[in-house]
């Protein structure tokens, strides 16, 4: 049986209906940031996004709690903040929640249990070189390259029902 965190407050929430129309409500640079996130977060999971809880959302899943309380959720979400974007990861496996592994890796971004908190996307490496020569990404920020993201997109359970 596996286990799905969801108890992180969720902020970044717009009233919108569509993935287009949330990306289309923010303003830059953070426009470009969610906009490239979504598209690495549908090529490496293949799930397409809805709205859930007024963030973008990928991998329609049942939540069913202890008490025998169901609620549809999500796998993977994505919400813009006023000072930084929240990555919602409901994965967890043996060992604990996926996300909270990823502390060493992501040293600039703020991991909780199902949480990933940064205030800039990085581009990918095969991006930077090129961007770097043209300007600065800042240092001392909390940017998170978005190829360092992937690992927590894996497929840690199939479709269906996720105990709580």
């Amino acid at each position: 049986m596996r286990t799905v965190l969801v108890s992180c407050a969720m902020k970044g929430q717009l009233k919108v209906s569509t993935p287009a129309q949330y990306i289309a409500k923010l303003k830059e640079p953070r426009k470009s940031d969610i906009a490239a996130l979504d598209q690495l977060i549908r090529k490496a999971t293949k799930l397409d996004p809805f709205i859930q809880a007024g963030m973008l959302a990928y991998g329609h899943c049942r939540l069913k709690y202890a008490g025998g309380r169901e609620a549809d959720w999500f796998r993977i979400g994505v919400a813009s903040n006023a000072s930084y974007i929240s990555l919602y990861v409901s994965a967890t496996d043996s060992k604990g929640p996926v996300a909270d592994r990823y502390k060493e890796a992501l040293p600039k971004a703020n991991i909780g249990k199902c949480c990933v908190r940064f205030k800039r996307l990085r581009p990918c490496r095969a991006q930077k070189n090129a961007q770097r020569r043209r300007q600065s990404l800042g240092t001392g920020t909390a940017h998170v390259e978005c190829g360092a993201l992937l690992p927590l997109f894996a497929p840690r359970a199939g479709p269906g029902v996720l105990h709580v």
